[in-house]
């Protein structure tokens, strides 16, 4: 054993779930025995599949049949996808996808077995980037504040995500391939222009554009709000509205309670829910705590394009 936290297991579906069945009974095994003899690494044993299939194909290579699980989480390609066609266009072209398809991304969850805690992503090595996706589906590159809003909402989307996320580097800053043109066929391996290698680029920390830089502090504060609401990484979500721009979920773990809107339109949105409907009594703003007033008997929050919110609930 190498003593790792975490292992992200390339082309999962490669080996049988009996096998990996076994291998996570190693892994978990060597990890409670770290722990139990006080070390800080190699304790934790997690272990996430890539399977780049459907819903179904992810439970049946990856997560196996109920009584028998064999591994615990996998990659949500079928929700990263729905993402994508929401805020800009997957890879192959299709997009331009209602603010609903991001709660049909949610009912793919149904196929995974009770065992499942799949691990969402924007991007990986294997994808074009989102920014790039942004770009392809015509709206425009990082000279256009659209192209930030559009990286905004997509990290917002992910923040709000219960169970465990994962940040490809550069996706927290809105890299992308300058220059890429999407339509390079013929031998694109040699110039490094295909859309399995695009997104690997080399990360940048440092002389970021200011845009860059806002989009990185903006990431920062979305995590640290996950970490002070444990409804937005391990809370059961109650969808309040999924229309054509607007996408409202209700994001519950026990007592602690966040609102999550998203407008994916161009145009600004509305939105009043009555307090007896949310049974709260206080609200503040999740990401900067600052206080959120309410109209009368009803909580009204005016929504810009392409712009997200984190209302936290109080009895």
């Amino acid at each position: 054993m190498l003593n790792i936290d975490g292992w992200r297991l390339d082309q999962a579906y490669q080996v049988p779930p009996g096998m990996w069945r076994q291998i996570r009974g190693a892994v978990e095994e060597h990890s409670r025995h770290r722990a139990r003899s006080g070390h800080a690494w190699g304790t934790l044993g997690y272990m996430v599949a890539e399977v780049w299939r459907s819903d179904k194909e992810i439970a049946r290579d990856a997560y196996g049949p109920p009584l028998s699980p064999a591994l615990l989480s996998a990659f949500d390609f079928p929700m990263r996808y729905r993402l994508v066609q929401t805020l800009a266009v997957e890879e192959s072209g299709r997009g331009e996808m209602p603010a609903s398809n991001l709660a049909a991304g949610y009912e793919t969850h149904a196929s995974y077995p009770p065992h499942a805690v799949p691990t969402f992503m924007l991007s990986n090595h294997d994808l074009v980037r989102f920014g790039d996706l942004i770009e392809r589906a015509g709206f425009g590159g990082p000279d256009t504040e659209q192209y930030w809003a559009r990286l905004r909402c997509a990290h917002s989307f992910l923040a709000v995500y219960t169970g465990p996320i994962t940040l490809y580097y550069g996706e927290e800053t809105g890299d992308e391939m300058a220059g890429f043109d999407a339509r390079v066929e013929d031998e694109c391996w040699k110039v490094f222009l295909c859309d399995d290698h695009v997104g690997r680029t080399s990360g940048r920390f440092s002389e970021l554009a200011p845009e860059a830089a806002e989009l990185r502090q903006y990431v920062a504060s979305l995590m640290r709000a996950r970490a002070r609401h444990s409804s937005l990484w391990n809370g059961a979500r109650q969808s309040l509205v999924a229309d054509e721009t607007l996408f409202v979920d209700l994001k519950v773990d026990g007592r602690d309670r966040v609102l999550y809107l998203l407008n994916t339109g161009a145009n600004s949105r509305r939105v009043v829910f009555p307090l007896t409907e949310l049974g709260a009594r206080q609200f503040s703003d999740a990401v900067s705590q600052a206080p959120v007033a309410v109209n009368g008997d009803s909580l009204v929050i005016d929504m810009d394009g392409l712009s997200a919110r984190f209302v936290a609930l109080t009895d």
